[in-house]
């Protein structure tokens, strides 16, 4: 698949906010985790 530059620019734009959700999304699961004293991490499911 041939992506033109902008393109290329909004795919790389979406995978870093994607990104950035799943960290922060990891971050809520891990205070969480501390705020109940749990030691497993919950299954993350991604909000869109």
């Amino acid at each position: 698949m041939i992506l033109s530059g902008a393109e290329e620019e909004d795919l790389m734009a979406e995978t870093k906010i994607k990104a950035v959700i799943e960290k922060m999304n990891f971050a809520k699961a891990e205070i969480n985790r501390i705020r109940t004293g749990k030691g497993k991490i919950p299954v993350l499911k991604a909000e869109d």
